[in-house]
Order: structure tokens, then sequence, then C-alpha cells
């Protein structure tokens, strides 16, 4: 299996309503020599919230995990906390130390929240 990051990259959906998450994370392999468009969504979603609305905010969730993103993991920085969207529709927040981690979807991966926000 490998792992990638493609900030930015714009995903082919079926749907008009196409959004891009701020990063990503492809579990799967991307398309051999093609890395601005990947097809559907990432495995993991990541955005972070600024002045968008929190409908706007939760329709992109809604339609990240609704093309068959295994989680969504969203960014607040007032405070710094990191809401994590899961496949089954429950989300769990973490701030703190508590540590962000799925090894469902991203096994190896840890990091105290307070570590990613650094001196936020």
């Amino acid at each position: 299996m490998n792992s990638c990051s493609f900030p930015g990259m714009r995903r082919r959906f079926s749907s008009p309503k196409s959004q891009s998450p701020c990063d990503s994370v492809c579990v799967a392999d991307a398309e051999p020599g093609n890395r601005r468009t990947y097809p559907g969504a990432p495995d993991i979603a990541i955005d972070s919230v600024s002045s968008e609305t929190a409908a706007h905010l939760q329709n992109k969730i809604d339609l990240y995990l609704e093309h068959g993103r295994t989680a969504v993991w969203v960014f607040y920085s007032r405070p710094p906390r990191i809401l994590m969207h899961g496949a089954s529709g429950l989300a769990t927040k973490l701030h703190g130390n508590q540590i962000l981690d799925d090894a469902d979807v991203l096994p190896g991966f840890s990091a105290p929240i307070s570590a990613i926000f650094g001196g936020l």
C-alpha cells in the first residue's frame, strides 16, 4: 500500500457539486503519471475552517463521505481542535494533548493535537 499527499489536487466526482479539500491523503495508488487529478475523493479529506458557513462546511463533509471517503479531518484554529468525521457518520473531537490517529485509515500515523497547531 502506498501513501501519498496531494495538496490542492482536484478530484473528479460524478457530482456537479465537486469540492476540493485543503489537503488530502490517498492510501491507494494514484493514476500512474497523473498528479493533477485523481478519480473520486481522497481516502482522507483534510480541511480547515475559515470564513465558510457551518452549512457549507457540513455539505462538503457530506459530499466527501458520500463519494466513498473513509474519513474527513476538519481543523479549527480558534480554539485549536480537530473533528474527525468517519464513514459511519460519527465525529470525534480532539484537542490539547489528545492524539490524532486513525489506524484504519492511516496506519502508523499519530501526532498530538498541540504539536499540530504549534504556537497557535
